[in-house]
């Protein structure tokens, strides 16, 4: 190969559609003109949810605090999860944990929390203040795309990438670790509620996300690509 694998698999194709906004890249001058942003790819709106017992303690007044290892890093809950809980369990806010999965008696949940195997992010993200997450794609561009400001902890596949380009955008804080302290995140979310600048850096990218639509955009390059 001419380039390091990773390169190649977006430099050698004829069209490269990286389904992100502008705003969430680094300034790049090597930025080949095959690669074009098309916004994010957002899930469908949820139709068919029960909300649970607990969604009206949404409305409180509180700050939500959502913490999630995704669908894929999420075997062990001590990653972040578990700290999270514990980190802000004396904390005047409320704490939302997406485990991915079952087995959540095996955590302790402080007063504080609500924990569910799922909860559909389009219904919940719009109530809440601060994301902790490993920095999952997917997750992470739907946070931005409704303006919510991230706490992230990530190392594993392209997350530290990811959480690198959060940290640079100032839409949230990267703790630079998979193993966060609870200290280390008690502190990383205190500090992105009490300064606004970190929510208007992440509506600065929602603004962004809002130019593109993301279907419309990838048929129209692949159309003209076979024309």
């Amino acid at each position: 190969m001419p380039r390091p694998v990773v390169d190649c698999m977006c430099v050698l194709p004829d069209l490269f559609l990286q389904c992100t906004g502008e705003a969430f890249e680094f300034p790049r001058s090597d930025m080949p003109d095959t690669i074009r942003f098309v916004g994010p790819v957002l899930p469908k709106p949820s139709v068919s949810f029960d909300e649970p017992a607990w969604w009206s303690d949404l409305d409180s007044g509180r700050a939500v605090v959502l913490v999630t290892q995704g669908t894929i890093a999420n075997f062990n809950f001590d990653e972040l999860i578990q700290p999270t809980l514990m980190a802000l369990a004396d904390d005047d806010v409320l704490v939302i944990a997406a485990t991915g999965r079952p087995a959540t008696e095996l955590m302790v949940v402080p007063p504080n929390a609500r924990v569910e195997s799922f909860v559909p992010f389009d219904r919940l993200l719009p109530k809440v203040d601060v994301l902790v997450t490993n920095g999952g794609y997917g997750t992470v561009n739907l946070a931005l795309s409704l303006g919510v400001p991230i706490v992230v902890a990530g190392e594993t596949e392209d997350k530290a990438l990811i959480a690198a380009r959060i940290a640079w955008t100032g839409a949230g804080i990267s703790l630079g670790t998979q193993d966060p302290t609870q200290e280390q995140i008690g502190s990383a979310v205190r500090a992105v509620l009490a300064d606004s600048r970190y929510r208007d850096k992440a509506q600065a990218i929602q603004q962004n996300f809002k130019e593109y639509c993301a279907p419309d955009s990838i048929t129209q390059a692949v159309e003209s690509l076979i024309k």
